[in-house]
């Protein structure tokens, strides 16, 4: 009821909103509605209240918490069950226990032991973006899950694209750049034939500050733009387009994620590294599966998995 509350407000922002209209709008007591405000104000929302005139939202903050998740989840039309946690160790170990029912969402603010590919670290200070988006597709098998990477990456790219130049790493690294601003790491769990849970975690440096080593090959949306951003709006865009191109995967539509893939691709056409130069070449195609063609002094070579350097 928060989200539809603050909903109100946010469509209005800038005006006062009568305790009445918004009971009328929702169907539940002006006492409610007041109890409803009083929370969001606890919470941070800079909400003003007159008395005989309402209740104007003055600026909408980086407020990040379930309800404004859950309020631009419903503006882009999306039901998803959300899980929100202010810090947690991973996202992806968090949906494997709170998963219920078809989708949702786990939302950290933080988390201490976030993960990448090949076992890799994943540092999620505050500030970013990080979630893990589940669900239990009907009949898909393993290794067509496996092309959910690929969803997860041009979901993410297109999200980001209208704030920031940036392309997809093959396969799932986001860049603006040279600089790192987004990494996703896809799990499932299954039988020999079917996927019973799909998980596509994805961790986005948005407000946060990389310092240190990590600031010579990653930064976050603020330090690339120079602004701030409503994290909660940014989940939801990348959700959006998430869902939209996992439905093309179930559908057997996968050729169509895939050429919009190929064409953010920035590793086709580059001189690449794989297994720390255990085969160099270049990179020319990405084929039906997924897998990087790339040709080389002794011919061409499909790259099925492993970590892939430009150089």
């Amino acid at each position: 009821m928060k989200a539809a509350i603050l909903n109100i407000l946010y469509e209005r922002q800038g005006e006062y909103v009568s305790g009445e209209g918004i009971s009328r709008a929702l169907g539940i007591s002006r006492m409610a509605v007041k109890k409803h405000i009083d929370g969001l104000k606890e919470r941070g929302y800079e909400i003003v209240s007159a008395k005989r005139r309402g209740h104007l939202l003055a600026r909408l903050s980086d407020v990040y918490d379930e309800v404004s998740v859950g309020m631009f989840l419903k503006r882009k039309g999306m039901q998803l069950a959300v899980h929100f946690l202010p810090q947690t160790n991973s996202t992806n170990m968090q949906a494997k226990m709170l998963a219920a029912g078809k989708r949702g969402i786990v939302v950290a603010a933080a988390q201490t032991g976030g993960k990448g590919r090949m076992g890799r670290s994943f540092v999620s200070a505050p500030g970013g973006v990080y979630f893990t988006y589940y669900c239990s597709p009907d009949g898909l098998a393993p290794m067509e899950a496996l092309k959910a990477v690929f969803c997860a990456a041009l979901a993410a790219c297109r999200a980001l694209s209208p704030y920031v130049d940036c392309g997809i790493k093959w396969t799932n690294d986001i860049y603006a750049g040279d600089k790192k601003v987004c990494g996703i790491l896809c799990e499932m769990v299954s039988d020999s034939d079917s996927v019973e849970l799909l998980l596509q975690g994805i961790g986005i440096n948005v407000n946060n500050e990389i310092v240190g080593s990590l600031a010579d090959k990653a930064a976050s949306l603020r330090q690339l733009t120079g602004k701030g951003f409503l994290r909660a709006e940014l989940l939801s865009e990348v959700a959006f387009f998430l869902e939209r191109y996992n439905g093309l995967l179930f559908s057997g539509r996968f050729d169509e994620v895939l050429r919009e893939y190929i064409s953010s691709c920035i590793t086709i056409g580059r001189r690449v590294a794989v297994q720390k130069g255990s085969l160099t070449g270049i990179a020319e195609d990405i084929d039906e599966n997924g897998f990087l063609v790339v040709k080389t002094s002794s011919g061409r070579k499909k790259v099925i998995s492993g970590d892939v350097s430009l150089i």
